[in-house]
């Protein structure tokens, strides 16, 4: 619901929010500047509402900031008169009180977020209406009287809660959008993004390590002389894709392990300067494995990295895997992906000659290695230089001498795009997320 405020907690206050109450209307907030008047009265209608089988969330307070993100405030504070003043008398003491809150107001809507969205009884969005079209309609003679379909923008740009955050802010560039609407399958509000938040992810010091050396060959005649990572994936290289993965997670500091065509990825990203980025480079002369160009690294990182191979796409944080890994204190995170399968035949147990149970196509639970790896600086240290070493190898030693290595389960959509098959799926399933957020 939308939130009401009451400026000032005196009898007119006190019984409008009782009303308002009354027909379900809130949460309410209620203000006044006397110490603890506001909350006793809200604690009193607080008590009293479940007796009428009402369930509104009433507070009270003297912080006038808590009226921000009010859908209506409702001014009530004044004093009353007293013996020997005179109208005048009143009129000018109250018109201080009502001056000071309307500054207090103001204040707090130059930091507002600039923008209503019109919906209709079932939240579905009508249009929006931000300060700029309110400027326009007043210039062009618009009346507050008139209605406001006349000024709303009945098309805005929005988006689903299901797109992903590189396609949001690449439309609200686009657009020069500072709010963007997030609707619901029906087309029903649920929420609102905002540039400032979207782009205020913190920076992270860890490195995102990305293993693009492979040759690609179940993909021929496509990277027969063209690298896998930079393949596209509805218009844009996987590799891309991964780096924006990353840096939505706050990673800006990119390891690309290039060895087949490397050049080609070397000249596409540059530092990574125009993707937002630092891309250092690890090349190998030959191939040494999942794992194996780490024992490369110049210097060993001070702080935990993530590694992923370069043609994986997980909808998966990296930030959370990150925190995961820190939290269980673990020298090694792997991320795994729960993959069904179906049996072709029925499965028959037996007991010696005797049948014991018999099962058609049976679908069988596994979990299997996304890719996507975690890995501490004296794990890293451990990799030797120039040797073959695949990261299963990796988790296989660190078990043997007992350091802790855990799995972070993934829930999220994952792509290997290890065949023509998966390279077109993927292809498929990010067209139509695009498709279904530019509607």
């Amino acid at each position: 619901m939308n939130k009401i405020s009451l400026i000032g907690a005196g009898n007119i206050g006190t019984i409008l929010a009782y009303n308002l109450s009354r027909k379900q209307i809130g949460p309410i907030t209620m203000v006044d500047v006397v110490e603890g008047l506001a909350k006793g009265k809200c604690l009193d209608l607080s008590q009293s509402l479940p007796i009428e089988n009402l369930n509104i969330k009433i507070e009270g307070t003297t912080d006038i900031s808590a009226i921000r993100d009010s859908s209506v405030i409702i001014i009530t504070a004044g004093i009353a008169r007293k013996p020997g003043m005179s109208r005048d008398d009143l009129i000018e003491t109250n018109f201080s009180i009502m001056n000071e809150i309307g500054k207090a107001i103001k204040k707090l809507d130059t930091s507002a977020m600039q923008i209503l969205l019109v919906v209709d009884e079932t939240r579905n969005l009508l249009g929006t209406i931000t300060d700029g079209d309110v400027r326009r309609a007043l210039l062009n003679g618009f009346r507050f009287q008139d209605c406001v379909k006349d000024i709303m923008h009945q098309k805005p740009v929005i988006v689903s809660e299901k797109t992903d955050l590189s396609r949001t802010l690449e439309l609200m560039r686009s657009h020069k959008l500072r709010q963007l609407p997030i609707t619901n399958n029906i087309g029903s509000v649920v929420g609102l993004h905002v540039w400032d938040e979207l782009i205020s992810v913190p920076k992270r010091n860890n490195f995102c390590m990305i293993m693009a050396g492979g040759f690609g060959r179940r993909l021929h005649p496509l990277t027969a002389n063209f690298p896998k990572p930079l393949l596209k994936v509805a218009g844009k290289p996987i590799l891309e894709r991964i780096i924006d993965q990353a840096k939505e997670s706050g990673f800006v500091n990119i390891l690309l392990s290039i060895n087949f065509k490397g050049e080609l990825i070397q000249e596409y990203f540059g530092d990574g300067s125009n993707f937002g980025v630092n891309i250092s480079y690890v090349k190998e002369s030959e191939p040494l494995g999942t794992a194996g160009s780490l024992g490369l690294l110049k210097e060993i990182p001070d702080l935990p990295v993530i590694i992923t191979n370069g043609d994986v796409l997980a909808d998966v944080k990296f930030s959370d895997v990150l925190e995961f890994h820190n939290s269980n204190m673990a020298s090694a995170t792997m991320v795994i992906h729960h993959y069904d399968w179906q049996h072709p035949f029925g499965v028959v147990e037996l007991n010696g000659i005797e049948i014991e149970s018999i099962e058609e196509k049976p679908v069988k639970r596994t979990n299997v290695n996304s890719g996507i790896y975690v890995l501490n600086p004296e794990v890293i240290g451990d990799i030797k230089k120039n040797k073959y070493c695949d990261m299963p190898d990796v988790f296989k030693n660190l078990m043997k001498s007992d350091r802790k290595v855990v799995a972070f389960p993934m829930h999220e959509d994952w792509l290997d795009l290890g065949c023509h098959a998966d390279l077109s799926k993927a292809d498929t399933k990010f067209k139509n997320l695009r498709n279904k957020n530019d509607k």
